[in-house]
C-alpha cells in the first residue's frame, strides 16, 4: 500500500477513535486519541501489507480516477532525464488518454497533428520510422505494424487523444506512470 492510503486510514482512525473516546469519556488526552489509533493501525498493518502483496502478485490494478480528471504528466527518460514540458492528458472510460499533440511536441518528435481532420504524420526517433494515424479510417501505421484504433481514441476540445497503452503499442515504447511529485 503507498504512504497516502496508510496515511488516510491513520487519520480515519484518528478521528473515529477519538470521536468514540471523546464521547464516551471527556477526560482523555490527546496523546491518549493518538496511542489508540496507533495501537489500531498497528494491528491492521499486517493485513494490510498482506492485502497488498496479493493484489501485486495477481497484477489487481483499478483505476480509481473519475472520467473527465485532467492529469499532467511530464516525461522522464531512462530515469533519470527530464524532458522540459507537461503532457496533458485525461480519463475516458477508465483510461488515461494523452494528448497526442503534446505527446509530440514534448517529446520533439517530427510528427504533424492535424485534430481538425483527425490525422497525424510524420517519423519519430529516425526518419525511417514512420507514423500515419488516421482517425476517420481508425487506423495507425507505425515501424511497429498496423493498427486498428480502439473506440478510445477520441477528438476533443481540439485535439486527440490516445490511451497511454494503445501510444506505446504504436511507436513501441515502455511507460510507468509515477505519482512522484520530485
Amino acid at each position: 500500500m503507498n504512504k497516502f492510503l496508510y496515511s488516510a486510514i491513520f487519520s480515519l482512525c484518528i478521528c473515529v477513535c477519538a470521536n468514540l473516546v471523546h464521547a464516551s469519556d471527556p477526560k482523555i488526552t490527546t496523546q491518549e486519541r493518538l496511542s489508540l489509533a496507533r495501537s489500531f493501525v498497528s494491528k491492521i498493518k499486517s493485513d494490510l501489507t498482506r492485502a497488498d502483496k496479493y493484489l501485486q502478485a495477481h497484477k489487481v490494478v483499478e483505476n480509481i480516477l473519475e472520467d473527465g480528471e485532467i492529469l499532467m504528466f511530464q516525461p522522464v527518460l531512462g530515469g533519470r532525464y527530464r524532458v522540459d514540458g507537461i503532457i496533458m492528458s485525461r480519463v475516458h472510460n477508465k483510461r488515461v488518454l494523452l494528448s497526442l499533440a503534446d505527446f509530440m511536441a514534448v517529446l520533439n518528435l517530427a510528427v504533424d497533428v492535424d485534430p481538425t481532420n483527425g490525422t497525424a504524420a510524420g517519423w519519430y526517433l529516425r526518419e525511417d520510422r514512420l507514423f500515419d494515424f488516421n482517425l476517420t479510417d481508425k487506423r495507425v501505421s507505425t515501424l511497429a505494424g498496423d493498427f486498428t484504433m480502439s473506440d478510445d481514441v477520441i477528438s476533443e476540445d481540439g485535439d486527440l487523444w490516445v490511451p497511454v497503452k494503445e501510444l506505446g503499442r504504436w511507436i513501441d515504447f515502455e511507460y510507468l506512470i509515477s505519482g512522484n511529485e520530485n
